[in-house]
Formats: structure tokens, C-alpha cells, sequence
């Protein structure tokens, strides 16, 4: 019951911030996640950090897919829980390549260099493979929304597509987006990195899946696009790394 009750309540925090972002976009400009999730869901977890003692050893425990994690808070941006426990899916806050957390930039002009300047930093979101459409469902829901698409060709082995939103005498560039498939023609993963007149730093999302978790990584998009192969095993490596092994069950 209790497991119940928390996924009613993300889907409710969920819908919430679909609708209030909307009405965001037309009156203050758009919020990023972490921010929506602390305006209308409540604080991250690393803002419940204590300074006198050890980051490192400050953690929440996350529970997805019949997997069990230790996560430090200084990279949870999640909204922080009475028991630090953290069901069905978590958003996480790195700095790529090195995947460190934002407090280890321990001088003003480092956190500067590296993420006004650099922009090295990006986000993780893991939610639950079996809670989410199949890939292929996904990107033919995210098409019936499209004003225009147009397919480009093919770019390192990946679909590229301009897709477009507006009205139809006008479309506008909206996004770019790059579908990685397998010999059956299945998607194994896709990139959707903004596009159009007004985007100054392109941001790509890659969503991919592995180990029964659908990952959502954000990276700038001139920095690590070209090395999209390496930004996903750089995600799996530091997610795995972070997982509680149940030494009895594995002998």
C-alpha cells in the first residue's frame, strides 16, 4: 500500500508540473526540471546537507526496478524524502566526463570554469523500464505532436531527424532528434537535442535502457554529442558502481 501511495503521489507532483510548466512558459520562460521539482514539489535532497560532516557518506537509498542503490545527496536534485529512501525514479545531477557531483568544485572559479563556462555539468534520470511505453511507443506518441518532420540522413549510425512544431504555415525548427536501432529496425535508444533560432547552448537528451532502467542523460550538446557512445557507458559505470550487492545472494 505504501508503494502504491508513493507512485500516486510522483504521478500526481508529475502532472502538476506538466501543467504548471505550461502556464510557466507563457508568462516567465521555462523552468528546468530541478527547478520545477523544488518550486512545486519541495527542496533537493542535497540541500539537506550538513557541511560538518563527510558528503561522501551523507546518501539516500533508491529503490528501482528490483534494485537497490546507494547515492550520495550532494547528486540527488530529487525532492528530499522524510527517509531518505527514493522509489521508482531519481534525478541526478554530474558533472561529465569525471562524473563528480558539483560540490567537489570546491573554489568559485572552478564551479565557473566548469559549468558557465565549460557547461560540463548535465543530469541522470533513472525511472523503471517496466513503468515506462517501450521505446518505439515513445518516439510515435512524441510524432503525433510534430508539425513537420523532415529525415536528414544518417549521422555515426544514427536516424537524424529535424523535427518541427508551430503552426503549419510556419514551422519552426524545434529539435533535432537521433534514433539509434537494431538489426530488426527496433530503437535501442534516442538523442533529442534542441534546436532552432533562439537556442544558444544546444542541450541533448539521450534516453537508452539497461539493467530493467530507462536512463535520461543531459550533456551540452558541442562538448560530448560526438562521443554519445562513451556518454552512455559513462552513465552506466557510475550508476553501477553505486549499486547495493546482496553478498549472501551472490555468494
Amino acid at each position: 500500500m505504501d508503494g502504491l501511495k508513493k507512485k500516486i503521489g510522483i504521478a500526481s507532483i508529475v502532472l502538476i508540473l506538466a501543467f504548471v510548466g505550461g502556464m510557466m512558459l507563457s508568462v516567465r520562460g521555462p523552468l528546468t526540471w530541478p527547478q520545477a521539482l523544488e518550486q512545486y514539489g519541495g527542496p533537493s535532497a542535497y540541500k539537506s546537507l550538513d557541511f560538518n560532516k563527510p558528503l561522501a557518506e551523507q546518501t539516500g537509498t533508491v529503490e528501482i526496478a528490483g534494485r537497490r542503490f546507494e547515492i550520495p545527496k550532494m547528486y540527488i536534485e530529487s525532492t528530499q524524502t522524510p527517509d531518505d529512501v527514493y522509489m521508482d525514479s531519481i534525478l541526478l545531477t554530474v558533472v561529465w566526463p569525471e562524473m563528480i557531483s558539483l560540490f567537489d568544485l570546491k573554489t568559485k572559479d572552478n564551479y565557473r570554469k566548469v559549468v558557465r563556462e565549460e557547461r560540463r555539468s548535465g543530469g541522470i534520470l533513472l525511472e523503471a523500464q517496466s513503468d515506462r511505453p517501450s521505446l518505439d511507443k515513445q518516439i510515435a506518441n512524441l510524432r503525433r505532436s510534430l508539425t513537420k518532420e523532415e529525415f536528414i540522413g544518417k549521422e555515426d549510425g544514427l536516424e537524424l531527424y529535424l523535427h518541427y512544431h508551430g503552426p503549419k504555415e510556419r514551422p519552426e525548427l524545434w529539435m533535432e532528434r537521433y534514433l539509434e536501432r537494431d538489426k530488426d529496425g527496433h530503437l535501442l535508444s534516442y538523442n533529442e537535442c534542441r534546436a532552432g533560432q533562439f537556442v544558444i547552448f544546444p542541450v541533448c537528451s539521450h534516453k537508452f535502457i539497461d539493467g530493467g532502467l530507462i536512463y535520461k542523460i543531459s550533456y551540452n550538446k558541442k562538448r560530448f554529442f560526438p562521443e554519445w557512445r562513451e556518454q552512455r557507458r559513462r552513465a552506466i559505470d557510475f550508476i553501477d558502481s553505486l549499486e547495493i550487492i546482496d553478498s549472501e545472494a551472490n555468494g
